[in-house]
């Protein structure tokens, strides 16, 4: 498993990437949540088109980095001034750009996942990030937005204490203690907690959101990092009783096969 929730308010470990199919829309998405824009450039007849729409974007890691962005997809052919102010010479093309139209990154050709996820990480971990989200802070401390950004910023660096501060400070500054942000950011916590292999409070995370949010479309997720965090633990019938009920719930490949795997090794 990978981390991915942090991109977006959006999301939890691995879910269906929402894509927009107007400009406009996702450029004031992007005004509002702060994140740059993808776009998906296609046409009609592009076979290699289909090809990254139904097996590259889905992949599990990829779809999870694509929630750090907003995405689109729409008809390069409807599009001429686009195509020209981009100088997009085929298809499939993506677009890495911000919210003022700006260029920032650009695929040309059939992509591959470690091409999408090289572009990707390159535009979002440019290194003023931090400090523009920091910039961004100074002038407006009480937008929770930008502290989940900034929290977004310090994991990928691997500054997971200054990410845990980051997305508390997110959760705290939120006046609606439903509002997804605050979901979001609580399972990035826990995920930290995870990824550190500090497991009692990785445990504890993993309880309380189960406990709290249970219709959360990230609480499968959940579950499987609970149990993977109770055989940590050496609590092994725990972890074994919860995987076990929820295997048959599992569609992706590679957490069903984690999970089988580790059900084998506790047998």
């Amino acid at each position: 498993m990978v981390f991915f929730l942090f991109f977006l308010p959006t999301i939890a470990i691995h879910s269906e990437t929402i894509w927009e199919s107007s400009i406009a829309k996702a450029l004031e998405r992007s005004k509002q949540e702060e994140k740059p824009i993808l776009i998906d450039l296609y046409a009609d007849w592009c076979t290699y088109c289909k090809v990254l729409e139904k097996e590259i974007f889905p992949d599990k890691e990829v779809s999870e980095t694509l929630r750090s962005f907003i995405t689109v997809r729409i008809d390069g052919e409807a599009f001429p001034n686009l195509k020209k102010r981009y100088r997009v010479e085929g298809y499939p093309t993506i677009l890495f750009i911000d919210s003022d139209t700006n260029l920032l990154g650009k695929i040309t050709g059939l992509a591959t996942k470690s091409m999408i996820l090289k572009y990707a990480k390159q535009v979002l971990l440019d290194p003023s990030a931090e400090s523009l989200v920091q910039k961004e802070i100074k002038k407006y401390p009480e937008k929770a937005n930008l502290y989940f950004r900034l929290g977004t910023v310090q994991y990928q660096k691997k500054n997971f204490s200054q990410a845990l501060k980051s997305f508390q400070t997110a959760i705290d500054l939120n006046k609606s203690k439903e509002d997804v942000l605050v979901q979001d950011s609580e399972f990035n916590i826990a995920l930290i907690h995870f990824e550190s292999n500090s497991w009692k409070e990785a445990k504890a995370c993993w309880y309380d959101f189960i406990k709290r949010y249970p219709k959360s479309p990230n609480r499968l997720d959940a579950q499987i990092y609970l149990g993977l965090t109770l055989n940590e633990l050496g609590d092994k019938k725990a972890a074994k009783d919860l995987l076990q009920q929820i295997k048959s719930d599992i569609e992706d490949p590679t957490d069903k096969e984690t999970v089988e795997q580790i059900l084998k090794e506790i047998q």
